[in-house]
């Protein structure tokens, strides 16, 4: 498979992908900590994404990418080759009827797969 060089996204870009996720994707607040501040010798800022749905800010990427699933993709499927938040993300994000599958051949920890929230049929 040939490497595709690496693009910064554009402003143009950024906006898109916040319109494209904005019906599932968490708004998530950002928090200020004074304590912070002080120790950082200015203001500083927390976005609170363990609030998304996932616990983590990966959901925003997997869905961008998910939604821009071509049809002839869409028919193949996806994997996550993950055993955390990516495979959590995919796994939400994936449209119905599920085209993901999460792989979990490689986990090392067998209390893993018990803290991942995935639908039966998401795992492989």
């Amino acid at each position: 498979m040939p490497s595709t060089p690496l693009i910064a996204p554009t402003i143009a870009d950024i906006r898109a992908a916040a319109e494209r996720i904005a019906p599932y994707a968490v708004v998530t607040p950002l928090l200020h900590s004074p304590a912070l501040d002080a120790a950082a010798g200015g203001r500083v800022l927390l976005k609170a994404e363990v609030l998304q749905h996932t616990g983590s800010f990966k959901l925003r990427g997997a869905l961008n990418r998910l939604l821009q699933l071509t049809p002839d993709e869409r028919v193949n499927g996806v994997v996550a080759y993950s055993s955390g938040n990516h495979a959590q993300a995919v796994a939400l994000g994936a449209p119905r009827p599920r085209l993901v599958k999460v792989n979990l051949t490689h986990i090392r920890h067998v209390q893993q797969v018990g803290q991942l929230r995935l639908p039966n049929d998401a795992l492989i």
